[in-house]
């Protein structure tokens, strides 16, 4: 074989080499700049303006998880937040633009402390000891799940809220599915699931609910 036939022929083998080591090398620091390694998601609610229309009003808050599967992210999620421990960090919007944060969450403790903070903005004291004469507000969460699939982002939570006064119960229900695609940037996946959970929970008649068991 020629020899400068053979050398050019090693030259372009060595380059070929090098250039799927390098595609290898990028495609992996994509994988891991793209990824979230917090142990925790970030969740923020917005809360509707405070309002005076429950003033005056109190109910003894319990929830119930009646999640068939009680994972929250399905495989394409994970694949994102792979160091996520099962808690989210909550911060509550407030009027003055400065969020408040108060601590990290697990799934129960993330939605009772969001819708107790809405009740409150309605004038509602919600109370610790389940009172005889307090009328008792249930929130069952039904679903509460995120994932990336076929390019796009999706979300689903399903709520149903229950306020039980003697034998009265009534009965409000919200269900949201959320869809982004993956163009609109791995940055604000949290803000897309703080949204869906911000508006699930601010969709809940609760005056409604008031208003249905006479008080």
């Amino acid at each position: 074989m020629n020899s400068k036939f053979h050398k050019r022929l090693c030259n372009k083998m060595k380059y070929r080499e090098i250039t799927i080591w390098l595609v290898i090398l990028t495609v992996g620091v994509l994988a891991v700049s793209c990824a979230n390694t917090s142990p925790y998601i970030n969740m923020r609610y917005q809360p509707p303006p405070p309002s005076e229309l429950l003033k005056s009003k109190a109910v003894f808050f319990q929830f119930k998880d009646n999640r068939i599967d009680k994972t929250v992210l399905g495989p394409g999620a994970k694949h994102y937040f792979r160091n996520f421990s099962g808690y989210f960090t909550l911060y509550i919007a407030e009027e003055n633009m400065n969020d408040e944060m108060v601590g990290g969450h697990n799934v129960e403790s993330l939605f009772k402390k969001a819708l107790t903070t809405r009740l409150e903005t309605m004038g509602v004291n919600v109370i610790n000891i389940n009172q005889r004469e307090a009328p008792v507000l249930e929130l069952i969460l039904e679903k509460f799940y995120l994932d990336y699939r076929f390019k796009e982002w999706v979300t689903d939570i399903s709520l149903q809220v229950n306020l039980i006064k003697d034998k009265i119960t009534a009965t409000d229900k919200v269900s949201i599915t959320g869809i982004r695609t993956k163009s609109f940037g791995y940055g604000n996946v949290e803000n897309f699931l703080s949204e869906i959970f911000s508006d699930s929970l601010n969709k809940l008649d609760i005056a409604k609910l008031f208003v249905e068991v006479g008080l």
